[in-house]
């Protein structure tokens, strides 16, 4: 049975799910997610079939993996649920926290002008701009980060955005790893324009599209994300979540997997890994001072 809904799965395009396949996946969740983890080749065609399927399509298969049966939520779990927002609320402040006090501080005049350097991409509509703004705390980033932030919020852009673009890319590479494109200690080239190259031409549609999708924005505004977070990643060499970026000129980096032994809590920390240097201490006491992420961990 779980292999017979794998089989189905894979001729679906999107958007969206079959109901009775959502039902089934619903139904035998535990047995698919084992076959899932002992079989690497299913689940390595079942992942780059994943690739093309839309955010919402991935939402409603992943709710159903889950187990979870839509507009249903049992009574005892109205505390965890509420338990859940507050620890996302936590870390959409750390984040912010982290951007404004590691990753904007002392970058060169070209990068740290948000304004200029998202310039051209769509201008979000102003309820949007009024409730991002409402929503990125500006006092409670520690810096009067509020020129910064509006920067974002007018292309319907936050502080998390920088995160999920980022994060992004980490996953798309850690995917490349995973199918055998690349292996541990070899380099990938990424350019500002989102050119992606090593083993082989990835060409720069997988890197704009990946981005796109994890922070809801336009091509054009991810094709200006990639550019900017290229500059940055040659100041802030572990901007990339299990990457280390490596100077290719002033428009590239080179991006190599960090080897499991290498890796410390240092990467473990977002403050400390968006930080210009890899020691962070001052800015570390200072975020603990406050009552605010301190050791916060992202991987």
């Amino acid at each position: 049975m779980p292999l017979a809904l794998i089989a189905r799965l894979l001729e679906q395009s999107g958007p969206g799910l079959p109901e009775e396949l959502l039902d089934g996946i619903r139904a035998n969740s535990e047995e698919i997610l084992s076959l899932l983890v002992e079989d690497e080749e299913i689940a390595e065609r079942l992942d780059s079939h994943l690739d093309a399927f839309d955010p919402d399509t991935l939402a409603m298969l992943y709710d159903a993996l889950a187990g979870d049966v839509p507009g249903t939520v049992p009574a005892e779990a109205g505390s965890l649920a509420a338990a859940m927002q507050d620890a996302s609320r936590d870390e959409d402040v750390c984040i912010g926290w982290a951007w404004a006090n590691a990753l904007m501080v002392d970058l060169p005049d070209n990068l740290g002008n948000l304004d200029r350097c998202l310039e051209g991409a769509p201008i979000a509509p102003d309820g949007v701009v009024k409730l991002l703004m409402e929503q990125v705390d500006s006092k409670a980033a520690g810096r009067d980060a509020a020129h910064w932030v509006r920067a974002l919020a007018r292309r319907g852009l936050s502080p998390v955005s920088i995160f999920q673009a980022a994060d992004a890319v980490s996953g798309l590479i850690e995917r490349l790893a995973r199918r055998g494109k690349l292996r541990e200690g070899q380099g990938l080239l990424l350019d500002a324009s989102g050119g992606l190259s090593g083993p082989e031409d990835f060409g720069r549609d997988m890197v704009i599209e990946s981005i796109g999708h994890a922070t809801d924005c336009e091509p054009s505004t991810a094709r200006r994300l990639i550019a900017w977070l290229v500059g940055v990643a040659q100041a802030r060499p572990r901007l990339f979540r299990g990457l280390e970026a490596e100077p290719r000129g002033p428009l590239a980096v080179r991006l190599s997997l960090q080897p499991r032994a290498m890796t410390t809590d240092h990467d473990a920390d977002l403050i400390l890994r968006w930080s210009p240097s890899r020691e962070a201490a001052p800015i570390q006491k200072d975020a603990e001072r406050e009552g605010r992420c301190g050791q916060h961990a992202y991987m």
